[in-house]
């Protein structure tokens, strides 16, 4: 299966334009269009069960967001929202820390709503927590990259990241 990522890889990458809308998908779409999977050497009942899995995958962690809902509009609200009886097979997401053969390990868990206990909650709330500050973090390093990109750039002359990535400023001091 790691041929068809690695071939839609290569091949987005060689199309991928300039600049485009982060709604434009077309592009994405003709892409997947040109591959032949008679000539990309696939097996077509593997690229089947892959695509079927990944679905599987993104419909339950729309699940997980729907749970994840529930909280917010609690926090709104101070009340479960009118759906809640429609959302109590939904999972929440959360870290939780178990021995495993004499050693502590972190767990990445899924709990249904119906089952969560108070402790799952408060878990929940420390795994987003952690998110959060990760997020925070690692956005707060992109941003300083960016800006520190962009005043490199200018200060070498250069327009496209292309021409000072390839110039000597952009390279670190021996």
């Amino acid at each position: 299966m790691s041929n068809l990522r690695e071939l839609l890889k290569k091949e987005l990458s060689k199309s991928r334009p300039a600049r485009y809308s982060m709604d434009d998908r077309k592009w994405i779409d003709d892409v997947a269009d040109k591959i032949d999977p008679n000539k990309a050497d696939l097996e077509i009942k593997h690229v089947v069960r892959d695509y079927i899995r990944t679905i599987a995958k993104e419909v339950e962690g729309k699940a997980t967001r729907a749970g994840n809902q529930l909280m917010r509009e609690f926090f709104q609200e101070e009340a479960l929202p009118f759906n809640w009886q429609q959302m109590v097979n939904e999972p929440i997401a959360l870290e939780n820390m178990s021995i495993v053969d004499g050693q502590i390990k972190l767990l990445k868990e899924r709990v249904r709503l119906r089952d969560a206990t108070p402790r799952d909650f408060e878990l929940w709330a420390q795994t987003e927590d952690r998110a959060r500050q990760r997020d925070y973090e690692a956005r707060g390093e992109a941003v300083s990259g960016a800006m520190q990109i962009a005043q490199r750039m200018r200060r070498a002359g250069t327009l496209t990241f292309w021409q000072w990535a390839e110039s000597q400023e952009a390279r670190p001091a021996a």
